[in-house]
């Protein structure tokens, strides 16, 4: 695999650590940890040039998910899921942990997001295979806690994703548990993880798209790696 095009836009320090790429087809949104305040530009691939910058948009700030009219993002050192609004940027936090815990990987399916906990440790401390973290779902219509509960990731949380419901899971929310055409992920390949027990999945049938549908909820419910949970070898970074 090799690059295209490279856009010298940014510095170390302003840690790009989020991509999403824009409705419009011709740009992409940026998240700028910055080591602190961060940002969210949006690009413009043609003119290799940043267009739009909104300010204020959490501490250290990780993810970027398109949902309606907002972006869906988290205020990492504040412990804050945020709607962000995509008109002016106005920030609105939404439910934030009582533990200030880390936030990090986020993805939206049918109007929840799911996103990862993280204790609060120094980057130096992270490296540890002992440590877990938390997957939590909250409702963004609602603005409620649907649940919370550990995951063994052996390190730290990294990315949280649903990519056998769609390839763009991690920026973009996914409207239905039902597998869009494009995931990553053939039917075979869920089979597979979805154990001998599971019916074999087929095109052909509403009936299977059904039941496939209603595992992966039932997955994801009782935290058996219903989304990719980065750990291991994140830990680090």
């Amino acid at each position: 695999m090799s690059p295209i095009k490279s856009h010298r836009l940014f510095s170390l320090k302003q840690h790009v650590n989020s991509l999403a790429a824009d409705p419009d087809g011709v740009s992409l949104w940026a998240v700028l940890h910055n080591l602190g305040q961060s940002k969210l530009v949006k690009v413009d691939l043609l003119t290799s040039s940043v267009v739009q910058t909104f300010d204020n948009v959490g501490l250290k700030s990780h993810g970027i998910v398109f949902w309606r009219d907002y972006f869906v993002m988290l205020d990492s050192d504040h412990g804050a899921l945020l709607l962000v609004q995509r008109s002016d940027g106005t920030a609105l936090p939404i439910w934030t942990d009582a533990d200030v815990g880390f936030f990090k990987g986020l993805t939206v399916v049918e109007n929840v997001a799911y996103f990862g906990i993280n204790k609060p440790l120094a980057r130096a401390q992270r490296n540890n295979a002992n440590l877990e973290a938390e997957l939590a779902a909250v409702d963004l219509v609602s603005q409620e806690l649907l649940w919370r509960r550990p995951v063994p990731t052996q390190g730290l949380l990294n990315i949280v994703a649903a990519p056998h419901l769609a390839t763009s899971s991690t920026y973009s929310a996914v409207e239905s548990w039902i597998p869009h055409p494009t995931s990553l992920f053939s039917f075979s390949h869920l089979n597979s993880q979805l154990g001998s027990k599971s019916t074999p999945l087929s095109t052909s049938t509403s009936e299977t798209m059904t039941q496939i549908t209603a595992q992966s909820k039932a997955r994801l419910i009782s935290s058996e790696l219903p989304v990719t949970a980065g750990g291991k070898a994140a830990a680090t970074r």
